[in-house]
């Protein structure tokens, strides 16, 4: 192989994945995203209250419009951290 690329820190994968950096410097990475969603998460204004017993700071919570057109809470999906960033980054505040 070459020498170069033997004595580049983390291989192949880290070269290419450096040499994308610098043609888009401007690119917002993961880790930027999930840190402004949580930003707009702790700041967003309230749709309701439930009463959940939870030792974490969020939870996603699967609901359902019932009859009279009102959203009601049905369950909720804890533990799933990837679940979790995925639904964040979707997620519209108010």
């Amino acid at each position: 192989m070459c020498k170069y690329l033997d004595n580049y820190d983390g291989g192949l994968k880290a070269l290419v994945r450096d040499a994308r950096a610098k043609k888009t410097p401007d690119r917002i990475t993961d880790a930027d995203r999930q840190q402004l969603a949580l930003e707009q998460l702790r700041t967003a204004l309230p749709f309701g209250v439930a009463d959940l017993e939870t030792g974490e700071e969020f939870v996603l919570l699967i609901g359902r419009k019932s009859a009279d057109g009102q959203v009601v809470v049905v369950g909720s999906v804890e533990g799933d951290e990837a679940l979790l960033a995925r639904a964040m980054l979707r997620a519209q505040p108010r």
